[in-house]
């Protein structure tokens, strides 16, 4: 077992979806400073941010996997 005390499954959940919201809110003011306007903003921030939180919040994606195949 490595030396990291482990954290609760709860707590990797809450980190990775603020993360996924940060990246959301940034992509959706992107939207709106280009131009865009209410349901267009959104739909194009939730494309943006779907892409670009694949690779960025890939560290607290794998933290949840592992911690889901830990034993209890």
């Amino acid at each position: 077992m490595s030396g990291r005390p482990r954290r609760p499954l709860l707590t990797t959940y809450a980190r990775y979806l603020s993360l996924r919201m940060c990246i959301f809110v940034v992509a959706l003011l992107l939207t709106t400073v280009a131009g865009l306007r209410g349901f267009m903003a959104i739909i194009v921030a939730l494309l943006v941010s779907g892409v670009a939180s694949y690779p960025l919040a890939r560290r607290q994606r794998n933290a949840i996997v592992q911690e889901m195949r830990r034993k209890p």
